[in-house]
């Protein structure tokens, strides 16, 4: 199976101005439209997945740009990664990034449905009639879309009849995260990528309403941690309690694994420890056995469908670097990070009725 490909369409004017449906440019959208571009870029680029751009000009330079440094970082060939289909025939191909394909004077509306057809996923960012017409294409094809309604313009739009169509690409409501002001455009890319890294498992597993927990000395965070869960009509499955059975730890992790797609890991303050290498200054650390199965759990599951709880002041993993972490104040209690994990677990492929947490403390 080759790798996910991902079309990006988006632009936003240097000056307002007025499309064909009367919508203006507002001056602002540059300053929330560009970071959004450039963590794109990055993110698909590191997420294992492949970029198409229709264009050189404002949004798809950006993305082009940021995903072509992320390849050097990387040390991947961005011809191989990126390719660029020009829209407009009359644009400056110089500039372009990645393998340019000529558009040979063909119509916009071939180009854009000979791009849409080619990609396994659109993401719309501002834009206007061209952004609309690929998201439009991209939903009559059955593929996914990510119109990004924060930006406005053509995405936005596109995003307003979606939803009010009740449209979904995996998951109900799995495209209400697009339309959150509070995410910063590094959260928001990572939560596309991730949900792209999903649908392209084809006929993949499926999973159960089970989620495991793994705890270690802190029984009242466990506790915290599983009453969530069943408030999200969700099934905590607590490792240390499950029937060994005669089996190894990775046999028995294995097995309960079979209809598992996501876990929780507390790592709290349980071992003082006072490492060589820090001079003799004391450290608390998670028990030992809890970063074990920390590390099987993110080999067998992958990082995304991973996140660990931090609670106080706890000395993290050095080599468990880029995945999730939630941290808590040594007073407060899961239910402060609540719509976090609602987010991460929806953005796993769970169905979560948020509407559920509502008389939880602290949300």
């Amino acid at each position: 199976m080759g790798r996910f490909r991902v079309l990006f369409q988006g632009s936003v004017s240097d000056r307002q101005r007025v499309d064909s449906r009367g919508r203006k440019d507002r001056p602002e959208l540059s300053s929330i439209a560009e970071p959004i571009a450039t963590a794109l870029g990055k993110e698909v680029i590191r997420g294992g997945l492949d970029l198409i751009l229709t264009g050189t000009r404002s949004l798809d330079r950006l993305v082009g740009l940021a995903a072509e440094a992320m390849c050097n970082e990387l040390g991947a060939n961005p011809r191989e990664r990126i390719r660029t289909i020009p829209a407009d025939a009359h644009q400056d191909l110089t500039v372009a990034v990645g393998t340019v394909v000529p558009s040979m004077d063909r119509r916009r509306q071939e180009v854009r449905f000979s791009v849409v057809r080619e990609a396994d996923a659109v993401v719309g960012v501002v834009g206007g009639k061209g952004t609309s017409d690929c998201i439009q294409k991209a939903v009559l094809a059955k593929k996914p879309v990510f119109p990004i309604a924060v930006g406005g313009g053509g995405a936005q739009a596109e995003w307003e009849r979606l939803k009010g169509g009740d449209y979904y690409n995996s998951v109900r409501g799995d495209i209400d995260f697009l339309n959150d002001p509070t995410l910063d455009a590094t959260t928001l890319a990572q939560t596309i990528v991730s949900q792209c890294r999903i649908l392209r498992e084809k006929g993949g597993r499926r999973y159960s309403r089970r989620v495991f927990v793994i705890h270690g000395h802190d029984a009242g965070l466990k506790n915290e941690a599983a009453r969530l869960l069943e408030k999200l009509e969700l099934e905590p499955i607590i490792l240390h309690e499950q029937p060994d059975r005669g089996r190894l730890l990775l046999a028995k992790l294995q097995a309960e694994l079979a209809d598992v797609g996501f876990a929780l890991v507390l790592l709290t303050p349980d071992d003082l420890c006072v490492p060589v290498r820090a001079g003799g200054k004391k450290v608390f650390r998670a028990r030992q056995n809890v970063v074990f199965e920390y590390g099987m759990l993110l080999g067998l599951l992958g990082e995304g469908r991973v996140c660990a709880i931090v609670k106080g002041k706890v000395e993290l993993p050095s080599d468990i670097s880029g995945v999730l972490y939630k941290h808590l104040s040594e007073t407060s209690s899961v239910d402060s990070i609540a719509m976090d994990l609602v987010r991460e677990l929806k953005t796993a492929g769970y169905e979560i009725d948020a509407n559920r947490l509502v008389g939880l403390n602290n949300v």
